[in-house]
Protein backbone atom coordinates (compact mmCIF):
# COMPACT_ATOMS: atom_id res chain seq x y z
CA UNK A 1 0.00 0.00 0.00
CA UNK A 2 1.33 2.97 -1.01
CA UNK A 3 2.06 5.90 1.50
CA UNK A 4 -0.62 8.34 0.51
CA UNK A 5 -3.14 5.65 0.74
CA UNK A 6 -2.41 5.03 4.69
CA UNK A 7 -2.25 8.70 5.59
CA UNK A 8 -5.64 8.70 3.81
CA UNK A 9 -6.38 5.69 6.00
CA UNK A 10 -5.14 7.55 9.07
CA UNK A 11 -6.90 10.52 8.67
CA UNK A 12 -10.43 9.21 7.83
CA UNK A 13 -9.66 6.92 11.08
CA UNK A 14 -8.44 10.04 13.07
CA UNK A 15 -11.99 11.85 11.94
CA UNK A 16 -14.39 8.54 12.77
CA UNK A 17 -13.04 8.78 16.35
CA UNK A 18 -13.22 12.42 16.88
CA UNK A 19 -17.02 12.10 15.60
CA UNK A 20 -17.60 9.11 18.00
CA UNK A 21 -16.28 10.97 20.71
CA UNK A 22 -18.23 14.23 19.68
CA UNK A 23 -21.30 12.29 19.49
CA UNK A 24 -20.27 10.38 23.35
CA UNK A 25 -19.66 13.35 24.66
CA UNK A 26 -23.03 15.35 23.35
CA UNK A 27 -24.85 12.68 24.98
CA UNK A 28 -23.01 12.66 28.51
CA UNK A 29 -23.06 16.54 28.75
CA UNK A 30 -25.85 17.90 30.94
CA UNK A 31 -28.65 19.58 28.92
CA UNK A 32 -31.00 22.55 30.42
CA UNK A 33 -34.35 21.17 32.68
CA UNK A 34 -35.68 24.24 30.97
CA UNK A 35 -34.47 25.73 27.88
CA UNK A 36 -35.51 29.78 28.31
CA UNK A 37 -37.51 28.35 31.55
CA UNK A 38 -38.86 32.30 31.38
CA UNK A 39 -41.57 30.65 28.57
CA UNK A 40 -43.08 27.94 30.39
CA UNK A 41 -45.65 28.35 33.57
CA UNK A 42 -46.03 25.67 36.21
CA UNK A 43 -49.75 24.61 35.68
CA UNK A 44 -49.48 21.65 39.02
CA UNK A 45 -47.97 21.10 41.81
CA UNK A 46 -48.15 18.68 44.45
CA UNK A 47 -46.36 17.83 47.43
CA UNK A 48 -46.52 14.42 49.34
CA UNK A 49 -46.04 14.20 52.85
CA UNK A 50 -46.65 11.02 53.80
CA UNK A 51 -48.76 8.22 52.02
CA UNK A 52 -49.70 7.69 48.16
CA UNK A 53 -52.51 10.26 47.93
CA UNK A 54 -51.25 13.99 47.47
CA UNK A 55 -51.02 15.91 50.91
CA UNK A 56 -51.00 18.88 49.38
CA UNK A 57 -52.35 19.93 45.84
CA UNK A 58 -51.03 24.06 45.46
CA UNK A 59 -53.30 26.45 43.74
CA UNK A 60 -50.74 27.86 41.43
CA UNK A 61 -52.82 31.43 41.25
CA UNK A 62 -52.30 31.91 44.93
CA UNK A 63 -49.90 30.12 46.32
CA UNK A 64 -46.66 29.20 44.66
CA UNK A 65 -44.93 32.42 42.57
CA UNK A 66 -44.45 31.33 39.17
CA UNK A 67 -41.45 33.19 38.39
CA UNK A 68 -39.65 31.65 41.50
CA UNK A 69 -40.16 28.45 40.85
CA UNK A 70 -39.47 28.60 37.18
CA UNK A 71 -35.86 30.46 37.77
CA UNK A 72 -35.63 27.45 39.98
CA UNK A 73 -36.29 24.82 37.45
CA UNK A 74 -33.93 26.91 35.07
CA UNK A 75 -30.69 26.49 36.77
CA UNK A 76 -30.68 22.72 36.56
CA UNK A 77 -29.76 20.32 33.98
CA UNK A 78 -30.51 17.17 32.95
CA UNK A 79 -28.76 14.32 31.96
CA UNK A 80 -29.31 14.01 28.29
CA UNK A 81 -29.09 10.14 28.62
CA UNK A 82 -32.28 9.12 30.38
CA UNK A 83 -33.95 5.55 31.13
CA UNK A 84 -37.07 4.02 30.53
CA UNK A 85 -40.15 5.98 32.51
CA UNK A 86 -42.47 3.04 34.39
CA UNK A 87 -44.20 3.42 37.48
CA UNK A 88 -42.50 4.92 40.42
CA UNK A 89 -43.04 5.15 44.15
CA UNK A 90 -43.97 7.55 45.94
CA UNK A 91 -41.39 9.07 48.45
CA UNK A 92 -42.32 10.68 52.05
CA UNK A 93 -41.67 14.91 51.29
CA UNK A 94 -41.64 13.74 47.02
CA UNK A 95 -43.07 16.85 44.92
CA UNK A 96 -44.69 16.86 41.16
CA UNK A 97 -44.20 20.06 39.74
CA UNK A 98 -45.65 20.14 35.63
CA UNK A 99 -44.44 23.15 33.40
CA UNK A 100 -45.71 23.62 30.42
CA UNK A 101 -44.38 25.63 27.37
CA UNK A 102 -46.44 28.73 26.90
CA UNK A 103 -46.42 28.50 23.18
CA UNK A 104 -46.66 24.60 22.41
CA UNK A 105 -47.47 21.40 23.29
CA UNK A 106 -44.15 20.69 25.57
CA UNK A 107 -45.08 19.79 28.93
CA UNK A 108 -42.61 18.49 31.73
CA UNK A 109 -43.43 16.61 34.68
CA UNK A 110 -40.39 17.22 37.70
CA UNK A 111 -40.27 15.05 40.04
CA UNK A 112 -37.66 15.67 43.15
CA UNK A 113 -37.58 13.53 46.39
CA UNK A 114 -34.95 14.56 49.01
CA UNK A 115 -31.92 12.61 47.46
CA UNK A 116 -32.88 12.42 43.84
CA UNK A 117 -34.81 14.15 41.24
CA UNK A 118 -35.99 13.34 37.40
CA UNK A 119 -38.06 14.57 34.50
CA UNK A 120 -40.49 13.32 32.00
CA UNK A 121 -42.79 14.09 29.18
CA UNK A 122 -46.18 12.85 28.66
CA UNK A 123 -45.73 12.34 25.15
CA UNK A 124 -42.59 9.57 25.85
CA UNK A 125 -41.73 6.59 27.86
CA UNK A 126 -38.51 8.53 28.71
CA UNK A 127 -37.03 9.93 32.13
CA UNK A 128 -34.26 12.08 32.85
CA UNK A 129 -32.05 12.33 35.66
CA UNK A 130 -32.09 15.99 37.50
CA UNK A 131 -28.37 16.95 38.30
CA UNK A 132 -28.00 17.81 42.41
CA UNK A 133 -31.99 16.60 42.66
CA UNK A 134 -31.24 17.06 46.43
CA UNK A 135 -30.75 20.65 46.67
CA UNK A 136 -34.03 20.95 43.46
CA UNK A 137 -36.36 19.48 45.91
CA UNK A 138 -35.10 21.70 49.11
CA UNK A 139 -35.36 24.91 46.89
CA UNK A 140 -38.69 23.76 45.82
CA UNK A 141 -39.31 22.91 49.27
CA UNK A 142 -38.70 26.36 50.39
CA UNK A 143 -40.94 27.78 47.98
CA UNK A 144 -44.21 25.60 48.34
CA UNK A 145 -46.61 26.68 51.05
CA UNK A 146 -46.31 23.14 53.13
CA UNK A 147 -47.05 22.96 57.43
CA UNK A 148 -44.07 21.52 58.29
Amino acid sequence: MSKQKSGLFLFVGVLLLAAAGAALAWWFWPSPLLDGAEAYRVYYARAYEGGTSADHDIDMTEFLDQEAALDVLGRYQRDRSGGRMGSYPVEEGMILVGVCYEEGPYRWHIVAAPGHAFAYTGHSSAKWNIRDGGRLWQELSALLPLET
